[in-house]
């Protein structure tokens, strides 16, 4: 049988944490007030490219697949099978979330299978271990976790950007086939991606849905996890955001609602209840209170919540 490892890459925090401010009633995952810290429309690249060859290398084993302390190959040369290496500058639920979705997927698939490491770069080797043995719970099992011993930029083959907060590489024959370079990682929207990335490389027909990589009960909260949520929703009701920069916002949300029905439903829902609590200035700019009132309407019309 083949193995699923991880060895997970971990840096200083590449971008800053979203601050929630406050919460809709009983609502737990409401709109959170946050500073915008990242230009998620602007293109990024981490590691090598389409095309390009996975360079060998080694990381430390923390648990899982042998004895801990072991040095893991990752990479190796003239590695026939397909491959995939995630790469994450800071353990958070975000980056544990996708990660167990797509890794799961990846263990799911049929022999050869496909050989998963995540590899977490540090300056503090000994602290970053000891975060990870605190997660191990949150790990898919039957994973090999390890750290790389490179430094915080990581392997220097590889040309890895410590902005980002995820970077999955999937390859085949020893090339990447797949780079994502995730500034905010999110299950819901980069799941099935990576996770069709996969099936390619493994010679899959038949393309994974989005519950085949998305927990059930996900869906049955409103189709899209609490960080998305909050993602999505953030720039909008930034207090300091400029008129432009809430109408940018708001596309977003749309574009996004539009292929999340139930991203919609919840995203007017909690609009509706924020109007009918009274609580609307409290929300962002008038401008950005302008399209809390329209998704209420479009998304939740009154007469619906009744």
């Amino acid at each position: 049988m083949s193995l699923t490892s991880f060895a997970i890459v971990s840096s200083r925090p590449a971008i800053a944490m979203a601050v929630l401010v406050s919460l809709v009633l009983s609502h737990r995952s409401g709109f959170a007030q946050t500073e915008e810290n990242a230009e998620s429309s602007i293109e990024v690249f981490s590691g090598p490219q389409i095309g390009e060859p996975l360079p060998p290398f080694e990381a430390r084993r923390v648990f899982g697949g042998g004895p801990a302390g072991e040095m893991v190959k990752v990479a190796q040369e003239n590695e026939a099978d397909a491959t995939l290496i995630l790469f994450v500058p800071e353990l958070t639920r975000p980056v544990i979330g996708l990660t167990r979705g797509v890794c799961q997927y990846a263990q799911r698939q049929k022999e050869p299978g496909i050989r998963t490491t995540i590899v977490f770069l540090s300056q503090d080797i000994t602290l970053l271990e000891q975060q990870l043995k605190r997660a191990q719970h949150a790990m898919p099992k039957d994973i090999e976790v390890a750290v790389s011993l490179d430094g915080p930029e990581g392997p220097g083959s590889y040309g890895l950007n410590r902005n980002v907060a995820l970077t999955a590489l999937v390859g085949k024959s020893g090339k990447v086939t797949a780079n994502f370079a995730l500034v905010q990682p999110s299950l819901q929207v980069d799941a099935l991606k990576i996770a069709t990335a996969i099936a390619e490389a493994v010679g899959n027909g038949d393309p994974p849905k989005l519950e085949d990589v998305v927990p059930a009960q996900m869906a049955m909260a409103g189709g899209v996890d609490d960080d998305t949520f909050r993602a999505k929703l953030a720039p909008v009701i930034r207090r300091t955001a400029t008129e432009e920069q809430v109408d940018d916002a708001a596309k977003a949300v749309e574009e996004f609602a539009k292929e999340n029905p139930a991203f919609a439903e919840r995203v007017g829902t909690v609009a509706r209840r924020i109007i009918d609590a009274g609580r609307l200035e409290n929300y962002g700019t008038p401008h950005a209170q302008e399209y809390l009132k329209t998704w209420a309407e479009s998304y939740a019309p009154a007469d619906k919540e009744k």
